[in-house]
């Protein structure tokens, strides 16, 4: 048993800040979520394209470039994407994390 006044109440246990923190507002996180959400497709869309671009790049010098070999790059661009997708959750979802800033009983009843 911890002795008294020291570590007694962890989830209770943040550092002070001066002012609100904005990841504590629902709205906020909403908002973030859905902008992160945005850039993520719209790198994956970005990522495609430069496949394509070098596939086509590749055939016009005369290579033959292996069906499998694209196949991989998709998977390993969608996976890419979808860790993304759960580093995105993991900030603005159900605050995942270990911001001193905020309690972990905070950050449970923000969510």
């Amino acid at each position: 048993m911890p002795a008294p006044g020291k570590g007694a109440l962890t989830v209770a246990r943040e550092v002070k800040t001066k002012h609100p923190l904005p990841i504590l507002d629902v709205a906020y996180r909403s908002r973030q979520l859905s902008f992160r959400r945005t850039q993520i497709s719209q790198w994956l869309t970005h990522e495609q394209y430069e496949l394509q671009e070098e596939i086509a790049y590749r055939k016009k010098e005369g290579e033959v470039v292996d069906e499998e070999y694209i196949s991989s790059r998709l998977v390993n661009l969608e996976k890419e994407a979808a860790r993304q997708e759960k580093d995105a959750l993991g900030m603005y979802g159900m605050l995942e994390g270990s911001d001193p800033s905020v309690a972990p009983l905070r950050r449970a009843l923000a969510v």
